[in-house]
């Protein structure tokens, strides 16, 4: 795990070489003050796999660049989670590149975009001539309050027949009739907002987030005030 704290310009770069046969948990929290560049190119061997969870949160401006090269029979998971409250801006693209046969990759990006915060979030799945029997998916979810923005950017580029390929993008709002349902049940009207965001970035998630729950307990209750 590597996590990022800094006041500071900062520019970051990764290259990650998976071997074959190998697997890798590749997790990333970055809380910067000011600006981030970062960079990751992963390359990934024959029967290789690659969890690469990431955090983003704070930070005036955060631009992401992640490329992926999965190889022949690899497993890809790619999860991202946005956090942003006042004017922060997020900038992510990641481009998966498969021209090879039987991998399967799976992209979920989720962002809480409250205040002033703005999220661009790009993916691209590039499924070359040599990509049968590949399977690809991109999912873009964002949850906005106040006068946050989302904009939500999935492609899939197909030049092979023989793939399953799906992207979905969806954004919504904290309602009125969920916080509703929860205050008859009990719940205290003070956490129901921290409640329904937790809920909205831990479902469905390919990896687990037991190594940053803390964290993001903690950003949750900073942004919420």
């Amino acid at each position: 795990m590597e996590y990022n704290q800094n006041n500071a310009f900062v520019i970051i770069k990764h290259l990650i070489n998976l071997k074959r046969n190998s697997k890798l948990n590749f997790n990333i929290i970055n809380d910067q003050k000011n600006y981030t560049l970062l960079t990751n190119v992963s390359l990934m061997e024959y029967n290789s796999e690659l969890n690469f969870n990431s955090i983003y949160s704070n930070g005036l401006i955060t631009r992401v660049k992640n490329y992926f090269y999965p190889g022949k029979n690899s497993k890809l998971n790619i999860n991202d989670i946005v956090l942003g409250r006042n004017n922060e801006k997020f900038d992510i693209y990641s481009n998966i590149i498969n021209n090879e046969k039987n991998v399967k990759s799976n992209l979920k990006a989720k962002a809480v975009v409250l205040g002033q915060s703005e999220c661009l979030l790009k993916s691209i799945s590039t499924l070359l001539e040599n990509s049968e029997n590949t399977y690809s998916n991109i999912s873009h979810n964002g949850i906005i309050r106040g006068n946050g923005k989302f904009y939500s950017f999935p492609f899939i580029l197909v030049k092979q027949k023989n793939v399953n390929a799906t992207h979905n993008s969806s954004i919504s709002s904290i309602s009125e009739e969920d916080k509703f349902y929860l205050m008859t049940r009990g719940m205290d009207k003070t956490n129901i907002e921290k409640f329904l965001i937790n809920e909205f970035i831990f479902s469905d998630l390919e990896q687990d987030y037991k190594y940053a729950s803390k964290f993001i307990e903690t950003k949750l209750l900073r942004l919420m005030k």
